[in-house]
């Protein structure tokens, strides 16, 4: 009997490479899923409304944080709220800090197998919630504007994305901290009014905002550290710091310490609100998007994720 609908995202990184293939997933276990494979975003909301009407009490994911970002999205919009199902992560993309984040170890096939041995002893897996950020309808759990969209442009420039891209996007951050060339972009942010939980943030010239319902952001860095401290919020980094400061202040960035400065603002917020005279770039879950001026930031509802 199947009990998993798999969406297999077809441009996630492995599957392109033929590391993962629907063979190894159908071989694990044909008769207890539903494999779609899916290209585009039609396709992928296709496949969620078969799965709702199948009634299957897990869906599968694969691909990295984008991948989730839109499924999530759409299950959040074609289920309505807390009624998605178990959500199972099975990795597979340039980015995997979701999966990380509930604890999601080894590769995707594997990860399968595991939840099938489970389910055929009939036993209920492990599961953990992790809450969402809204933005108008779509969801996510990382967000990011500034500094956090030039290092992601950076990462995404390389023919191959992936460790050594990352490695060299930071090189580049880095030295151009140090050296501050006159054509250096990888700080440039954006003026904008910034309000969270209501009360404005003191600065406006903003190099930097990161909000995130998970702790990791890759590359072993956990700056996040209070995006699990209470339901219905999310982890909210605000700041003005120049690259050197930035540089400075790395090791307070990487462990999620907090850092006392009057161009940060390090809170645990449910709403957050974006001004600005001109558009800027932001991220959600990796994928960029723009926005003509003003953006608005709430909770959206929490997901269950499967930990096996």
């Amino acid at each position: 009997m199947r009990e998993i609908g798999i969406i297999l995202n077809a441009n996630a990184k492995r599957v392109r490479r033929g590391k993962i293939t629907a063979e190894s997933f159908l071989a694990a276990g044909e008769d207890m899923i539903d494999l779609q494979m899916t290209s585009t975003f039609e396709e992928l909301e296709t496949a969620i409304r078969n799965f709702k009407k199948a009634a299957y009490p897990y869906i599968g994911i694969v691909g990295g944080d984008g991948t989730i970002h839109h499924a999530v999205t759409r299950m959040i919009n074609i289920y309505g709220g807390g009624n998605v199902p178990l959500v199972l992560l099975l990795k597979g993309g340039h980015m995997d800090n979701i999966a990380t984040s509930v604890g999601m170890s080894g590769n995707s096939v594997s990860i399968l197998k595991r939840m099938l041995k489970n389910l055929k002893k009939g036993a209920s897996p492990e599961t953990c919630s992790r809450d969402t950020i809204r933005i108008e309808d779509r969801y996510c759990s990382l967000f990011g504007i500034g500094f956090v969209i030039n290092l992601l442009r950076e990462a995404y420039a390389g023919k191959d994305k992936g460790v050594k891209q990352n490695l060299v996007a930071v090189f580049k951050a880095v030295r151009e901290a140090l050296l501050q060339p006159d054509d250096g972009r990888m700080f440039k942010g954006i003026q904008a009014t910034v309000t969270v939980n209501g009360e404005k943030v003191d600065f406006t010239n903003i190099t930097a905002i990161m909000a995130a319902t998970v702790e990791g952001v890759g590359m072993g860095f956990k700056p996040m550290g209070k995006a699990l401290e209470r339901p219905n919020t999310y982890h909210a980094l605000i700041t003005g710091f120049d690259g050197r400061q930035i540089v400075a202040h790395i090791l307070h960035i990487k462990n999620g310490w907090e850092i006392t400065h009057p161009l940060v603002c390090d809170t645990v917020a449910d709403t957050l609100t974006i001004t600005s005279d001109f558009p800027f770039a932001y991220t959600m879950d990796g994928d960029l998007y723009e926005s003509g001026g003003s953006l608005a930031l709430s909770t959206g509802p929490a997901i269950r994720y499967v930990h096996v």
